[in-house]
């Protein structure tokens, strides 16, 4: 049996820049998500070149490549948010084959992260989660690289650690301890599989995989102590990669399986099943199409038009401060192309505009009753829905004093609580921002 080649690294790039073009001619033919995630990168895209800062508190790493992409490219902010989205999702797909099999490719290898790309339920996440792909694809070079041989390893592991922990937070401390515990774990056993006949060697991987699994739980306790994401940090963290592995693992469990076929059953690897593969992905970008051929209603997108034509009455140096949610702010940034600033001092003064979630329109009925008149309404009352409005400090104060608006009083107090509180992880972002002088 003749010994297999490795790995040619050409085939290999022409095969990720391939799909990653096909995957962008193809998500530019379908209307493009409502979702605030898969917005806010065009909205951090257009603020960095247009106010020369961050739209959002979000890692730095992932937006400066897409500027600097679009500086290259001249393409689009929307074709620019594509397409580095197509790539660095086609490279995560290609890489984990890698992971599974680095001797030479055959024909149907290269077809298998095309057929993993097009699943329908998995083909949006990368465009709405930009950042956790670009890190993965970190993490996956770092198994790929892992080897502490030569003087140039003890370069690249400390470097792709930080371009990891600058792409994603949440992503990087699930990736990067996974990376860690299983070659922990792995040369732990096979030093154990070694004997000594003089004495008895230690396990240093052993020790150091116990180290680190202490400090990541000491970890998770910091996160949960301090709501480091958030209040309910740890199901935050934990919903965060739930959906991950949600819809992350369809793709990667068809590259398992495509390379377990392949390696055991030799039909596979004929013209035939060639252009079976070729029709399987077909058929997934028929249904992907068919799902995304017709745009999907926001409600934000709906809020963001009733606050964008109440602005357009204030002149912009009259405009308040306002706090509404990051995902309207960001369908006002793209869909009306206002900036509204992120507020990080959350001392409220009498004029600032606070958004309260499940104040609707009966609830102003009844203040408006207390406080003002029936033929007019009350000044700075903004109606965006059915159940979310906006109001002045001044008026929530009031209301808070009015032992009659007992329900409307515990929905401003809900909104002002969570409002109030800013997770470490948004002033952590914030400074990893600045150390890129933005």
């Amino acid at each position: 049996m003749r010994e297999e080649k490795p790995l040619k690294i050409i085939p290999l790039v022409l095969s990720i820049l391939g799909l990653a073009t096909v995957l962008t001619f193809f998500f530019n033919t379908l209307s493009f998500p409502e979702e605030p995630q898969a917005l806010e990168p065009i909205a951090n895209l257009s603020s960095l070149e247009s106010e020369g800062r961050f739209f959002t508190p979000v890692e730095p790493l992932p937006y400066i490549c897409l500027v600097f992409w679009k500086k290259i490219s001249f393409l689009s902010d929307r074709l620019s948010f594509i397409s580095l989205s197509s790539f660095f999702y086609s490279a995560l797909l290609h890489l984990f084959l890698v992971l599974l099999r680095k001797k030479e490719w055959k024909r149907n290898h290269f077809l298998l992260p095309a057929l993993a790309a097009f699943i329908p339920y998995s083909f949006l996440f990368p465009y709405s989660h930009l950042s956790n792909i670009i890190c993965l694809v970190f993490v996956l070079l770092l198994f790929l690289s892992f080897r502490m041989e030569k003087i140039r390893d003890l370069f690249i592991f400390p470097t792709l650690t930080i371009l990891c922990f600058l792409s994603s937070l949440e992503t990087f401390f699930i990736g990067f301890s996974f990376f860690v515990c299983f070659n922990s774990v792995r040369a732990s056993i096979n030093q154990a599989q070694k004997t000594s006949v003089f004495f008895k060697k230690r396990n240093v991987p052993l020790l150091f995989f116990i180290a680190y699994f202490t400090i990541f739980c000491l970890a998770l306790l910091f996160i949960h102590y301090f709501d480091f994401f958030g209040i309910d940090s740890l199901q935050i963290l934990y919903q965060s990669t739930l959906q991950s592995l949600k819809h992350l693992g369809i793709p990667f469990l068809i590259l398992g399986i495509g390379h377990i076929l392949l390696r055991t059953e030799k039909e596979l690897n004929t013209i035939t099943a060639s252009v079976l593969t070729v029709v399987l992905v077909g058929i997934c970008m028929y249904f992907t199409y068919l799902g995304r051929s017709k745009p999907e209603f926001s409600p934000w997108i709906e809020e963001g038009s009733n606050l964008h034509n109440s602005l357009l009455k204030t002149p912009k140096n009259e405009i308040p401060r306002i706090i509404i949610p990051e995902e309207l702010r960001i369908a006002l940034q793209v869909r009306n192309q206002i900036f509204l600033p992120y507020v990080l001092d959350r001392n409220w003064s009498d004029s600032d505009l606070i958004y309260i979630q499940g104040l609707g329109k009966d609830s102003i009925e009844r203040i408006s009753k207390n406080f003002g008149s029936k033929k007019s309404t009350l000044p700075g009352v903004l109606s965006l829905s059915e159940e979310n409005t906006i109001l002045p400090y001044r008026l929530i104060k009031s209301i808070e004093g009015d032992s009659s608006l007992e329900y409307e009083s515990s929905l401003t107090r809900k909104s002002l609580g969570r409002w109030s509180f800013i997770p470490p992880e948004v002033r952590f972002q914030i400074w990893l921002q600045s150390l890129f002088g933005y």
